[in-house]
């Protein structure tokens, strides 16, 4: 996924990923994530994204999450 996205920091991003999957250092984890898929803080694209991961505002992450997937609305993330 973060090489379909854009190839960078894939080390850091799959370390992260593993300690996310174990269940420990999910915030650590998002953020090196969003370092490693653009290199830039996107901090209001991730702060939904965290909501929506335990289950809140799913339709506003959807939302935004769209507008990065089709690449527009950047100013929106």
């Amino acid at each position: 996924m973060v090489l379909a996205l854009n190839g960078a920091g894939i080390k850091w991003c799959w370390h992260y990923l593993v300690l996310a999957l174990s269940g420990t250092s999910i915030t650590w984890f998002w953020h090196y994530l969003v370092l490693a898929l653009s290199g830039t803080g996107i901090t209001w694209c991730w702060h939904y994204l965290v909501l929506a991961l335990p289950g809140a505002s799913i339709k506003w992450f959807w939302h935004y999450l769209v507008l990065a997937l089709n690449g527009s609305g950047i100013t929106w993330y």
